[in-house]
């Protein structure tokens, strides 16, 4: 590859990097920024990307940062052993100076046999994701998910409450030695207790499939309740 194009191939390679979201940096061994993209001049830190060379993560991302137990001071610590036995490290932390959530990755580069010498004084890439937004995100859906967990269990306590009380209003009108029947609206019924049956003669087991309530009754209760007492029920069912 000529001169020229070489030097091409790296200005594309730079446009492109610049063009990224997120911000990423070279560092060398003692933690130090090599090279840093443009996304912390967009980030609006006050930190010019020719004086970036030579400073620590920590110091471009917290110029003014004097606490010696900052969570990117302790990230650049733990990078460096990690580094050394895997290749890799992260950390997803909210950053209570930038006011921002970052997902911050660093990884040793992929060696080869034909490095140059300036690949080879990179320890590291660092690269530090905003995922704020999509923190929001993913708390606002995790806040939906519990609402509806929530409501789903209040619905099924109040079913198997319900389901409770039908057992028990069932067993009560099993034992009942009077007459007692269920019907809908067209009058079928979908229960008849035990005495109910007896009275019909029908079986403990038998299904009443085609008998009628109003048919349960004497033929002169019969227009009464088609008249006045059925009506009644359906007007009150629906209030």
């Amino acid at each position: 590859m000529s001169i020229q194009s070489s030097e091409r191939a790296n200005q594309q390679w730079e446009y492109a990097v610049d063009s990224l979201p997120q911000f990423i940096c070279l560092l060398d061994r003692s933690g130090r920024v090599i090279r840093a993209n443009r996304a912390v001049e967009r980030w609006n830190l006050g930190i010019d990307i020719a004086d970036a060379g030579g400073r620590y993560l920590h110091d471009m991302l917290h110029r003014d940062c004097d606490n010696s137990h900052c969570y990117l001071r302790r990230f650049g610590e733990r990078a460096e052993a990690a580094l050394a036995r895997s290749r890799r490290a992260s950390s997803d932390v909210w950053d209570p100076i930038l006011k921002r959530h970052f997902l911050i990755r660093a990884r040793r580069p992929i060696q080869t046999q034909q490095e140059n010498s300036a690949l080879n004084e990179v320890f590291a890439v660092v690269t530090v994701d905003d995922v704020t937004e999509f923190k929001a995100i993913e708390k606002e859906s995790d806040e939906l998910t519990l609402a509806l967990n929530q409501r789903v269990e209040r619905e099924q306590g109040n079913r198997r409450h319900a389901d409770r009380v039908h057992s028990r209003i069932i067993d009560t009108l099993d034992h009942t030695p009077s007459f007692f029947a269920m019907a809908d609206v067209s009058g079928a019924l979908y229960y008849l207790n035990p005495a109910g049956r007896a009275l019909l003669g029908l079986e403990s087991q038998e299904e009443a499939y085609g008998v009628n309530l109003i048919d349960c009754h004497a033929p002169g209760v019969r227009e009464h309740l088609m008249k006045t007492a059925m009506p009644a029920a359906m007007r009150v069912a629906r209030l």
